[in-house]
């Protein structure tokens, strides 16, 4: 009950012996769970989660692409991509939407730095400083 109150993902015994039994859907159905509900996850569990990510690429591919869909559905798409990119999972899952994600992060950046540059010039210029 105190997890409910702290809004708190949390499995009932130790993370590893959970994971280790079902490892990759119990992965994915806690990211779903954290995303659709808003919950933060335990040090524990999110521990194991990065210990064991790269344990996904054994699930089979009908039960992959059931988790996936119900992890991008009832309005969870956005805290799910999030979630599966903390946990290096969206490289492998999503490759395609990481790589546009990662271009349009640099892109973002780049210009981010563009206007920051071209800003300090027109405040060194409105100051006088010459450079």
């Amino acid at each position: 009950m105190s997890d409910l109150k702290l809004l708190k993902l949390r499995t009932l015994i130790p993370a590893h012996v959970s994971f280790k039994r079902t490892v990759v859907a119990r992965i994915l159905r806690g990211l779903r769970i954290a995303a659709r509900l808003h919950l933060s996850i335990s040090e524990d569990t999110e521990r194991t989660m990065h210990d064991l990510w790269d344990s996904i690429e054994g699930l089979d591919k009908g039960r992959l692409m059931m988790e996936m869909n119900y992890m991008l559905s009832y309005g969870a798409a956005v805290p799910s991509i999030c979630l599966l990119e903390r946990f290096n999972l969206l490289n492998i899952l999503l490759p395609f939407q990481a790589a546009y994600i990662n271009q349009q992060r640099s892109a973002k950046n780049s210009m981010m730095l563009m206007v920051s540059l071209v800003l300090g010039s027109v405040s060194n210029i409105a100051a006088g400083v010459v450079l």
